[in-house]
């Protein structure tokens, strides 16, 4: 018995269903089987037509109704001459702008063998595919003569429907039934979903939240929208949103819907006498089984085999905690990765790259803690660091400028520029001049200007282009103090001024040494500096 996953779109399946929500004519015309398989780096979602199609499969009917469709098909060995393993099923669509598409596929698992006509085993089953058209109005199929049912077997197809969706669908939202807030009030949007199997249309509503609380919005088994703390009694019944408020206001909401999938149920139903049960066995996950052969034989051992043994599906990461190995490819473009906070508002991406110490984090980038609004990137290797590695003429960027172009690099607890020995820093100023400036860019610290060959520390020009004027001559013809001007030439920068008795050359034993703030009148500086002469009287030292 082959044993098939839950279909799923095609590209143009989605495209598709895309026109057919927006107005657009849903239109199956009929369904494939075959034994091929999909080969190293193809992808069901990119195939036109099955692999190896054998056998056109006709429809008999098609049935539209709250939000799911149900395609009926049937299989039969009439006219088979080579028997061979089913290995893959499509659905075909009339796409009103392309032609003819393949809408949907499924590939086997465990495949099962359709024999020939004129052998020992015939098979004569009907089989529905079960698949959800959300919004789409506007639904009919290619019905051939030879795949009609009679009024008996559509009575059981939908008891069985019914059933289906029940012990599969579980509870989950098909449409809508988003949330808003205001205050302490959620206001909620129209929408339908199933509470353990019970569909529910809902209009637009709202709902009074609790002060000082966090709060689970569900969807009870009576059709009306509450609340509670207890988060394991609204998960059994339609967890739809959390919320977390103050006195006056929310400050958490998260969108805790489970979205029903268009593409997550694939159905048979048992016609024949003696025929295998082809309603599927779903795990948690929303994988089954289903025969399309009718052969019932060794199924259910197969089954329980299956679902008991430890890990059957150690290749996928199935829930929370699970680990992928190997490479994992995304294939989607746009925003294709989405890390979300939950409900404890912080996230980010861990590294462990130490495969000797592979429980220590070795890096992590995202927002590392609660109300953290800093988007950081952290090495927690010893001695690590961060490198980021243009190539060719690449720059590194920063709001779309370079480096060159920012408006401020700022370095705090200490962090300096340093070189790497044996090499020259430059800081390359694309004119002739290099300011600092002052933090309230009011002032030039430094300015370096080519053009008039200054350098100016606090418009002071360091080159001596300066003011300066003495004053207070001694009886000995000496200028005992000596004041140096600022570029502007009115505004003080340094002010000398010799102290105490001059010896019999004239020399005085020390120097007051008075430096300006930016006003010129504010002393920055004032330090009395020792003077030293040798025998001649002739000046050697100075400090």
């Amino acid at each position: 018995m082959s044993q098939f996953t839950g279909m799923i779109l095609t590209k143009k399946g989605r495209e598709l269903q895309a026109k057919a929500e927006a107005g657009a004519l849903l239109k199956f015309t009929k369904a494939k089987i075959g034994d091929g398989q999909i080969g190293s780096g193809q992808s069901l979602e990119d195939l036109a037509d099955l692999v190896h199609p054998l056998r056109v499969l006709d429809i008999s009917s098609v049935q539209a109704e709250g939000g799911l469709c149900r395609i009926r098909s049937s299989i039969t060995n009439k006219g088979i001459t080579q028997g061979f393993y089913v290995k893959e099923l499509g659905l075909f669509a009339q796409d009103p702008d392309v032609g003819e598409i393949l809408y949907a596929i499924t590939t086997a698992s465990a495949a099962d063998y359709l024999p020939p006509e004129g052998g020992a085993t015939t098979i004569n089953n009907q089989f529905d595919i079960i698949v959800i058209i959300g919004n789409a109005s506007q639904i009919s199929a290619t019905i051939t003569p030879g795949g009609l049912v009679d009024q008996e077997q559509l009575a059981k197809l939908q008891g069985q429907v019914d059933s289906l969706a029940k012990s599969v669908i579980g509870s989950g939202v098909v449409t809508g039934l988003s949330f808003t807030h205001s205050g302490l009030t959620a206001s909620y949007t129209a929408g339908s979903a199933y509470v353990s199997g019970v569909k529910f249309d809902l209009s637009a509503g709202t709902i009074q939240l609790n002060a000082n609380q966090g709060q689970y919005i569900y969807l009870d088994i009576d059709g009306k929208v509450k609340s509670t703390t207890d988060q394991a009694a609204a998960q059994a019944k339609c967890l739809l949103w959390y919320y977390s408020t103050n006195a006056t206001n929310v400050i958490v909401s998260t969108d805790r819907r489970t979205v029903i999938d268009s593409t997550q149920f694939v159905k048979q139903t048992e016609v024949s006498a003696g025929g295998a049960s082809k309603i599927p066995r779903l795990d948690a996950q929303g994988k089954g089984a289903f025969s399309i052969t009718g052969e019932a034989a060794g199924t259910q051992a197969k089954l329980d085999a299956h679902t008991s043994a430890a890990d059957p599906h150690t290749q996928y990461a199935k829930k929370s905690g699970e680990t992928f190995t190997g490479v994992v490819n995304m294939d989607g473009g746009g925003q294709l990765f989405n890390l979300k906070p939950g409900e404890v508002d912080h996230v980010y991406m861990a590294f462990y790259s130490d495969s000797q110490a592979p429980t220590k984090r070795s890096g992590y980038f995202g927002y590392p803690s609660q109300a953290n609004t800093t988007l950081t990137i952290g090495n927690e290797m010893e001695n690590g660091d961060i490198s980021l590695v243009p190539k060719g003429s690449g720059r590194i960027l920063a709001n779309d400028k370079s480096m060159a172009g920012v408006k401020e690099l700022n370095f705090t607890s200490g962090t300096k520029i340093s070189e790497t020995p044996g090499q020259r820093t430059a800081i390359n100023a694309e004119s002739d001049r290099l300011d600092v400036i002052s933090e309230d860019g009011n002032r030039f610290i430094l300015r370096v200007e080519e053009g008039i060959a200054a350098i100016q520390f606090m418009n002071f020009d360091m080159l001596g282009i300066n003011k300066t004027v003495r004053s207070l001559k001694d009886a000995n013809g000496k200028f005992r103090q000596v004041d140096h001007y600022r570029i502007d030439g009115t505004t003080l920068f340094m002010r000398t001024i010799l102290n105490g008795t001059p010896d019999a050359n004239g020399n005085y034993p020390s120097m007051t040494i008075k430096r300006y703030k930016n006003d010129g009148v504010t002393e920055a500086l004032s330090v009395i500096m020792p003077l030293a002469y040798d025998g001649d009287g002739d000046y050697t030292s100075f400090g």
